[in-house]
């Protein structure tokens, strides 16, 4: 009478040249290991509890281990040793960023254990070390980051590897993690996009949608906006005071009235400035879907060709009546971006997946709710030479702020007003040689600091780029240097965005139950906006473009984020027969 046997699998290790058994009851809580010797006979031992404890027997019983006593003048590494060797070791293919984070997330690691040789290490010591100031990315940093510099070292360890990584504790659970798919919440919705981008563009001076001269009308007076409260929809009065005045500069008690009035007019000027640029940042996040960092490394060369360039540049003196683009149809090269690392610096290094795109920008936005029909109505009455055929980026300043009072709006607009500015400017037009302004033209910051670079506290430039980095990273003089991506978010978009979205009584899902943290939209939420909006396009533009103008590396991965785009689009609301 045959016996029923649990049968139990063999998980081959080493090369296969051994085998593990797990335990075979509570009983019998042993792994066992199996191999074959030299002279070719079966043999198998006890492995522990554990299946890292089997693995190591594993190695031991093939001699692949030898304890650190018994090698001949082999000395075990200091684990500051062995990261260093790890992180030299990978600084070439990864970007400067993941240098500095992992080198950043290690720190207090090798400040308490650094010193220890690697065959001193123990879960024990791991644990020991507080990980309360990592979130749980950090946190999992850590843990390969271990597993990578003490990976090649396993031979003086007694205990695996993977144990010693395991004793960095995780916050919460897998289900802390946010989901890959992007929420519905998290999206900005139409009228959240609209309204700052309106919001912006009016600080400090009259509505654009209506001012014949942007910038010399400043809509600024004490008081002005107290009404606001009560009419959150008035966006075109811009933001309030206090929210304005703070980035202007202090006046010297010796001034005269006149000297500070001219003091404040220069300030309302240059805030007006400053705030049209957001609105044209928050235009080209939410119609091209660029990144934060993408944007603040944007170039007038990233929008136009040499060829185009003197084409270009003559139309910038366009007046009411004349066409604001010529040669030009809305297409930007994303090349480059500024990255803040973790000590300060800046990076400019190549696009997030490495790759550089062509993103085809729409001239204006859509407008808030209404269907393909109201929306081709609308256009049909503001534009009715345009609304069939033609490029949208050849219209008039008065054209484009007509759609914008019909509620497009103008991308543009927004970019022609930025780029006539940086060819006004001061740095370019100081310059005698018409070759030479037009290079510097092309190498201006379209959203730079107000001030010129300054250099670290070890006097290193606060600006580097990635190795073998080949286009140019110097900046006219005089006209300031890549933004603080942190700085930027907190002095200028944070506020707006949080004032913008309170009076719509709107945030982003993920956010609003988030304790002591801010509880406003982010620019990312517009990238994530512009993505949806070309899934559920009218124009049916294809998954695989839709992937490689997001900077996606593939299809897959823009499916599993923006699925429920896919799901909200006409086929799921009106089916094949639309």
């Amino acid at each position: 009478m045959a016996t029923n046997r649990t049968h139990r699998e063999s998980i081959a290790v080493e090369g296969g040249r051994a085998t593990l058994n797990a335990p075979r009851d509570e009983k019998r809580p042993y792994w066992v290991v199996n191999w074959v010797d030299d002279d070719g006979k079966k043999r198998s031992t006890s492995g522990g509890k554990t299946e890292a404890s089997a693995r190591l027997k594993a190695k031991q019983v093939l001699e692949d281990y030898l304890p650190p006593h018994l090698r001949k003048g082999a000395q075990a590494p200091t684990w500051n040793v062995a990261v260093s060797q790890f992180l030299e070791g990978n600084r070439e293919r990864w970007a400067p960023r993941t240098y500095d984070n992992y080198s950043y997330v290690v720190q207090t690691f090798l400040k308490q254990l650094g010193e220890k040789r690697v065959s001193q290490l123990s879960p024990e010591l791991i644990e020991s070390v507080s990980v309360s100031h990592l979130n749980r990315e950090g946190r999992k940093k850590v843990r390969s980051l271990i597993r990578g510099s003490l990976t090649p070292h396993q031979g003086f360890i007694m205990v695996d590897v993977e144990l010693l990584a395991k004793a960095v504790k995780l916050e919460g659970t897998k289900a802390a993690e946010r989901d890959v798919a992007v929420d519905r919440g998290d999206i900005a919705p139409a009228d959240l996009v609209n309204a700052s981008i309106l919001c912006a563009a009016s600080t400090l001076q009259a509505d654009p949608r209506k001012a014949t001269t942007p910038f010399e009308a400043p809509n600024y007076q004490e008081g002005s906006h107290e009404q606001f409260k009560d009419t959150p929809g008035k966006f075109s009065d811009g933001l309030p005071q206090h929210l304005v005045e703070r980035h202007f500069r202090g006046t010297p008690r010796q001034y005269s009235e006149e000297a500070i009035e001219r003091r404040r007019e220069a300030d309302r000027l240059e805030g007006a400035e400053l705030w049209s640029r957001v609105a044209l940042a928050l235009a080209l996040a939410a119609g091209g879907g660029l990144r934060q960092g993408e944007l603040l490394a944007l170039r007038p060369r990233h929008f136009f060709t040499k060829e185009d360039l003197q084409m270009v540049v003559g139309a910038l003196g366009a007046n009411e009546n004349d066409l604001m683009w010529l040669g030009y149809h809305g297409t930007v090269q994303v090349e480059e971006q500024a990255t803040q690392a973790s000590k300060g610096k800046i990076w400019i290094t190549r696009p997030k997946n490495r790759k550089p795109r062509t993103v085809r920008l729409p001239a204006l936005l859509p407008p808030i709710g209404g269907s393909r029909d109201t929306t081709r109505n609308q256009l049909r009455r503001v534009l009715p030479e345009y609304a069939e055929k033609g490029s949208l980026w050849s219209m008039t300043p008065k054209m484009a702020r007509s759609c914008w009072e019909a509620g497009f709006p103008p991308l543009n607009y927004l970019l022609w007003l930025r780029m006539r500015s940086i060819w006004q400017s001061e740095p370019v037009q100081s310059l005698t040689n018409k070759q030479a302004q037009l290079r510097a033209f092309q190498d201006s910051l379209l959203f730079p600091t107000r001030n010129p670079a300054r250099k670290t506290k070890t006097g290193e430039p606060n600006v580097q780029a990635e190795a073998g980095w080949k286009h140019r990273l110097a900046v006219p003089e005089g006209s300031g240097s890549y933004q603080s991506a942190s700085n930027w978010a907190k002095r200028f978009i944070n506020p707006l965005l949080d004032y913008v979205g309170e009076h719509l009584d709107s945030a982003p899902a993920h956010r609003m139950n988030i304790e002591g943290q801010r509880k406003g939209w982010t620019m990312h939420a517009y990238r994530h906006y512009a993505i949806s909006c070309w899934i559920a396009s009218r124009a049916n533009i294809p998954l695989p473009e839709i992937a490689e103008q997001a900077g996606h590396s593939n299809i897959s991965f823009t499916y599993s984020r923006y699925a429920h785009a896919l799901q909200d689009s006409r086929v799921a609301k009106e089916g094949f027969e639309y």
